[in-house]
């Protein structure tokens, strides 16, 4: 009798196992997406200053500035100037960005998220475009449209003020320092585009860990995959979550220049030039 029941156990806990290896492997639980908080902004920082130039391939067509500072009241202001000089080219999206300039502005607190965001487009042969969004109660932000001096447009979109919004045309500033086991991690933030007003999910996922040199320092460096609607872009960071490299949506990249930066290119991670 002793002998049947040790061998009803074995066979039990065979089965158990089995059946957690074939749901591990088969049926894999996705990684949980957080919702990207303004809590990484500043960190322990009262500032932070970014200069990327933009670039269209290996075209320098323009610079970001970015300034992040603490205020009172446990809030912090940013302000990025992104300015285009003067270029051609054939495809109409890219075009109209010759000497245009965007201005974008927000107010937040790592505690309770966005009180105000606003973004202003000015290019050639065009009317200002502006847009400001600003929270109505916990779970709904409000984006207003307004072209020139026209009439201005309201748009309800549902959606907690503190997930993280992204004008989608400046780098990445709510990405925590990175470690070994961050890959896999993902953060959901909404990115409303300084051109159409629009406000689209945004995923952001640590895909994989590597060296990357920036001047003639070999620092750790990890590749972002960045999903809007149906574009899948890329961008590379530090390990305290600095942008190196990183793609937009409108057909331009942003790379830090002074010191220069080469990141990975291949799967092997070795390091290389990107144009």
């Amino acid at each position: 009798m002793l002998r049947k029941l040790t061998a009803l156990a074995i066979v039990c806990f065979w089965a158990a196992m089995m059946s957690l290896l074939l749901r591990r492997e088969v049926f894999p639980e996705k990684p949980k997406i957080a919702d990207a908080d303004y809590s990484h902004m500043l960190g322990q920082r009262d500032v932070r200053h970014v200069e990327m130039g933009i670039y269209s391939q290996s075209y320098r067509i323009g610079s970001l500035v970015a300034d992040t500072k603490r205020i009172e009241g446990g809030e912090f202001e940013y302000e990025c100037e992104v300015r285009f000089t003067e270029f051609k080219s054939v495809m109409p999206r890219l075009k109209m960005l010759s000497n245009a300039e965007i201005d974008v502005f927000a107010r937040a607190s790592a505690i309770s998220g966005l009180s105000r965001f606003e973004a202003e487009l000015r290019a050639a042969d065009m009317e200002p475009f502006k847009i400001s969004a600003m929270p109505r109660g916990d779970d709904e932000i409000w984006v207003i449209i307004r072209h020139g001096e026209g009439q201005p447009e309201t748009v309800k979109v549902p959606m907690s003020s503190k997930r993280v919004i992204s004008s989608g045309i400046g780098p990445l500033s709510q990405i925590p320092k990175l470690g070994r086991n961050d890959v896999g991690r993902q953060w959901r933030m909404k990115m409303i585009s300084p051109f159409t007003g629009r406000a689209d999910d945004m995923v952001v996922k640590v895909v994989r860990r590597s060296l990357a040199m920036l001047g003639d320092q070999e620092v750790q460096a990890y590749q972002l995959e960045i999903t809007v609607g149906k574009m899948l872009l890329k961008a590379w960071v530090d390990a305290d979550g600095e942008v190196l490299v990183q793609e937009t949506p409108f057909l331009v990249s942003l790379r830090r220049e002074n010191p220069a930066v080469r990141i990975p290119d291949d799967e092997n991670g070795e390091a290389g030039e990107r144009d």
